[in-house]
């Protein structure tokens, strides 16, 4: 909800808690998961900020959306 962020959008861009801005996170993943998501992403690409799934229009999937899957 846009009343719960401190940009007025829907969702505040925020890096990783208690780590520095340009910090990323490792994360472990059998080697069958990257085979499927590497073709996924051949077929369907990632958004322009770098996300995988996102709405048709390009957008961040809404909490309720996400709650639902």
């Amino acid at each position: 909800m846009k009343r719960y962020t401190d940009s007025g959008e829907r969702h505040d861009e925020r890096g990783l808690k208690h780590r520095d801005v340009k910090t990323t996170r490792i994360v472990p993943i059998p080697p069958e998961l990257v085979s499927i998501l590497r073709e996924h992403i051949e077929q369907h690409g990632v958004a322009d900020d770098g996300r995988l799934f996102r709405t048709r229009t390009g957008v961040v999937f809404s909490g309720s959306t996400i709650s639902k899957v």
